[in-house]
């Protein structure tokens, strides 16, 4: 997702605005100064990954201590290969998410996680 892919998409996410706290166009701003910007320098805690590609070492490089970076797919095409020394210097993790294999291996643990999450997300918890 490059260029104008990225404008588009960020386009169609506008209006979600009122549900997410913040929106990047990593193809118009720094992203690790923007999350700086944002986080009052502390970094994220959870990056959920589903594109991969040129952009995952600048994610990585925004994480805050113990944060985990969820490598969901590959959208972009391109496997990347971070510095697996960021791991060592964010003291953060990189995790493999295949959610699919997980619901089916597990489908009870499965379910009892979707009733917390949308517990969570009724009582305001989440968004």
């Amino acid at each position: 997702v490059h260029g104008h892919h990225v404008d588009r998409a960020f386009g169609i996410l506008q209006p979600f605005l009122g549900i997410v706290d913040h929106l990047i166009n990593y193809s118009k701003e720094e992203l690790k100064d923007r999350v700086k910007e944002i986080t009052g320098g502390k970094g994220v805690d959870v990056i959920y990954d589903p594109v991969g590609g040129d952009y995952t070492e600048a994610a990585l490089r925004t994480m805050a201590p113990g944060g985990r970076h969820l490598v969901i797919g590959f959208a972009a095409g391109d496997i990347p290969r971070p510095p697996l020394n960021l791991c060592l210097l964010k003291q953060c993790s990189i995790v493999g998410v295949f959610w699919g294999n997980f619901a089916r291996a597990n489908p009870k643990v499965q379910m009892q996680n979707m009733i917390d999450m949308f517990g969570m997300f009724e009582k305001g918890t989440i968004k």
